[in-house]
């Protein structure tokens, strides 16, 4: 199952804090490693999670 459209907001929120810009699409998300289908918006629930956590966590430690 995809990614729902609040974790894919959540994500983009997220990825602005880290890098510290604002990010409106998944394609401009450097924080973390994305595939292309990632990039695309294709990613599943449990994909869009660990990417959560995996930004969660970069906020965390700085």
């Amino acid at each position: 199952m995809n990614a729902t459209e609040k974790q894919i907001d959540f994500i983009l929120s997220l990825a602005s804090k880290v890098q510290g810009s604002r990010v409106r699409f998944l394609s401009e998300v450097d924080a973390v490693w994305l595939s292309q289908r990632d990039r695309r918006g294709h990613m599943a629930k449990e994909r869009a999670s660990e990417i959560i956590d995996d930004l969660k966590s970069q906020l965390k430690n700085r």
